[in-house]
């Protein structure tokens, strides 16, 4: 049985040279982008079991953010792009991250967030002020591949949110 992990890494071996996203590379580019992910991460003080958030639209970058936090035994914490500052900040405050990534779009609401939550920004969409480039974080990482950690241990916290009250 694979895990979320292992997906990269087994379709990097078996097909490395197909499609892995639409429009974007193939298993093999992945599974090296999502190797680089996980140790630029690493290197950033996060471990085991760390939470990382993000708030972007669907996009390859989006999908190499989850395999790469299940390849290193992170939790990955998405955030709906509808949700009202003051439900992010909730979420954040429960969930306590800490990396935070971004699409360039939502800059506005990570500028809104730094006061209150000293994290790692990230921006998927190019430099901003204040944030880490998300390309250049990946060229500044090392290409060693991720030793798979077994682990039954959730790698996505999701939190659904009601017309009432606070997310869970």
């Amino acid at each position: 049985m694979r895990t979320i992990g292992q997906i990269a890494q087994f379709n990097a071996k078996y097909n490395p040279h197909k499609k892995a996203i639409v429009d974007e590379g193939t298993w093999r580019e992945v599974n090296e982008r999502t190797n680089r992910l996980a140790n630029a991460l690493i290197s950033l003080g996060c471990g085991k079991g760390d939470r990382l958030a993000i708030l972007a639209y669907n996009s390859s970058e989006y999908v190499e953010c989850g395999l790469a936090t299940a390849k290193a035994g992170m939790v990955f914490v998405p955030l709906n792009f509808r949700l009202y500052l003051r439900e992010i900040e909730y979420i954040l405050r429960n969930s306590s991250p800490k990396v935070f990534f971004f699409g360039k779009e939502f800059s506005n609401i990570a500028d809104s967030l730094k006061p209150q939550f000293p994290l790692h920004y990230i921006c998927l969409g190019g430099e901003v002020s204040g944030a880490l480039g998300y390309e250049a974080l990946l060229l500044s990482a090392i290409r060693m591949t991720m030793t798979h950690l077994q682990t039954i241990k959730p790698v996505c916290r999701p939190y659904e949110n009601e017309s009432y009250g606070q997310p869970e």
